[in-house]
């Protein structure tokens, strides 16, 4: 089990939903990979997300924060690169 986890809520309409799990899992994995490689190398420069670390994962922008022992990160929001 990784450090990260979402939501059950979110799906898809266009894939069944084991092709959305396997798809979510990888994400994570990919995400979690970065987060362990970058840590707090890359803090956010943008207001909306200050105070938290960002990683590319392409093709999403991942928004965290790390716990206070710094074991457990929070995705505080993943945008895909080409939303505003």
């Amino acid at each position: 089990m990784g450090i990260f986890t979402l939501p059950a809520k979110y799906g898809s309409e266009r894939f069944t939903k084991n092709e959305t799990s396997q798809y979510r899992r990888k994400l994570m994995h990919e995400i979690e990979q970065k987060v362990i490689l970058l840590g707090t190398s890359i803090p956010s420069q943008e207001d909306h997300y200050f105070g938290t670390y960002r990683v590319v994962v392409e093709p999403y922008k991942v928004y965290y924060s790390l716990g206070s022992l710094g074991t457990v990160a929070f995705i505080e929001s993943i945008r895909h690169m080409r939303m505003q």
